[in-house]
């Protein structure tokens, strides 16, 4: 009886009971359409273990507080440590079993280790390596996983097998628990709809389907990466320039995993949704101002919008680079010198869906906007020479900027190519048709041209950019 009211209580709170208010459904799946679209890209097996952990409200409202609770302990356990010991913590926390092999390992000789190693990632040997002789930071760190998962087996003793079911597969894809509950709120609202009308909630998600706007904007980026090889190594560089710490040993990634080697001219790309390290369920998202006394680190798919799977070491691509990524290559004229390939790639991808609202193409619109308009002359335009182009112009503002002080100094940056045509030949030779004629009219999968090898579910690839993009959820 007692559980009964409290199902009643819940129900009242969080979902609709009557039949009138059945009818505010479709309302609601408007309102939270891309949200819902982002779920129907997950797999069967896994949108149904969301829909079940929907109808729990208490059993959200325990997981969150266990990983607050969790993030909160392992922080101010590796607080002490340096920055270094805290990544490499924070690392190994992700691989439990490795961990424990680790610990138990008579050896710390790399001999001895190797055969341990080799059944995980390449990035994680080095770590490995460095870690095998540290016996109490190993043993405090296996008892930490341990009491974190004894933790979650308590939270789910009372639960039913189905729903015990739903999250375990959850915790093994730690990004998508990560993502649903980061949104409490319609978590539950999705699962009072879930609980009282299952099958109207399924004809509303079925009339969403998938978000084939998103699948349309990977598969334009891979053509764009695919033709052109020098803005594909300048985003290896640039990602790894981006990423690295001069302060900190740059252990995390080995050359094997950095760039991958093409037997071919053209990079192979595969649409995937996996994790380079599968971060603890505890953990969740890498917050995007870190505590400034933590190593919280970033994982390497956040900024290149790729990464290279370390078993098969195909690279699999899922999206543009990470907004912050957008805005610290886009305010300096030395990236746009050092990247020209790259940077013409970033055009060709928002000349393709100039009103896409996501934040990582608002700051290549708004570079557009500033930067085309400097000159007369149409040197944006977008033909086969732009990456010189963008160079050129790169080097020009980085001069002009360096004569404001002068005395002599002139007004805009046109009169000041004019006074130095010779020295860019290229600008002051553009010419052609508006920009604003070569955008692509299209923007969907139906004007892009087919690849050799299509991908069986290219927009189950969109759960984990759409889940983290800052503008995805509002």
């Amino acid at each position: 009886m007692k559980y009964y009211l409290l199902w009643l209580m819940v129900v009242g709170l969080y979902g609709p009971v009557s039949a009138q208010e059945r009818q505010e459904l479709p309302l609601w799946v408007k309102e939270n359409s891309t949200r819902l679209a982002a779920l129907n890209n997950c797999s069967d097996e896994l949108r149904e273990a969301i829909l079940q952990l929907s109808t729990q409200p208490l059993l959200i409202d325990g997981l969150m507080e266990e990983k607050q609770q969790a993030l909160t302990k392992f922080k101010s356990w590796t607080r002490a440590f340096s920055a270094f010991r805290q990544s490499e913590l924070y690392l190994l926390s992700r691989y439990p079993d490795l961990v424990r092999q680790l610990y138990l390992s008579p050896s710390a000789t790399p001999q001895d280790l190797e055969p341990i190693l080799s059944k995980y990632p390449q990035d994680l040997h080095g770590v490995g390596f460095l870690m095998a002789s540290k016996k109490p930071k190993l043993n405090q760190l296996m008892l930490f996983i341990d009491e974190n998962d004894k933790r979650l087996q308590k939270l789910l003793r009372s639960e039913s097998p189905e729903i015990q079911n739903s999250v375990r597969l959850l915790v093994q894809h730690p990004e998508y628990l990560d993502a649903v509950l980061q949104l409490p709120e319609f978590l539950k609202s999705l699962g009072s709809w879930q609980t009282n009308f299952p099958k109207d909630l399924s004809d509303q998600l079925s009339k969403i389907g998938k978000d084939k706007e998103r699948a349309a904007e990977l598969q334009h980026w891979m053509q764009v990466l695919t033709k052109n090889p020098g803005a594909w190594s300048e985003l290896q560089v640039a990602a790894k320039a981006y990423t690295y710490d001069p302060k900190e040993p740059d252990y995390r990634a080995s050359p094997r995993s950095l760039i991958s080697s093409f037997g071919e001219s053209k990079p192979r790309f595969y649409f995937e949704h996996f994790y380079l390290h599968p971060s603890p369920w505890w953990f969740g998202k890498p917050s995007a101002t870190p505590d400034v006394n933590f190593w919280y680190p970033m994982p390497h798919w956040i900024f290149r919008g790729y990464y290279t799977d370390p078993k098969s070491e195909k690279v699999l691509l899922f999206h543009l680079p990470d907004a912050q990524f957008m805005v610290k290559h886009f305010s300096s004229p030395a990236n746009w010198e050092q990247y020209p390939h790259l940077t013409d790639a970033l055009l060709q991808q928002w000349e393709a869906f100039p009103n896409h609202t996501v934040s990582s193409y608002v700051q290549i619109g708004q570079w557009v906007e500033t930067n085309r308009t400097q000159l007369s002359q149409n040197w944006m335009v977008a033909d086969a020479s732009r990456p010189e182009r963008i160079k050129s112009y790169a080097r020009l503002q980085s001069a002009f900027t360096a004569q404001q002080d002068n005395q002599e100094a002139v007004a805009t940056l046109q009169a000041f190519l004019d006074q130095n045509k010779s020295a860019y030949p290229l600008l002051s030779a553009a010419n052609g048709s508006p920009m604003e004629q070569n955008i692509s009219p299209g923007g969907t999968s139906e004007t892009l041209p087919k690849f050799a090898t299509q991908p069986k579910d290219p927009e189950s690839a969109y759960w984990i950019a759409l889940s983290r993009l800052q503008n995805t959820w509002k």
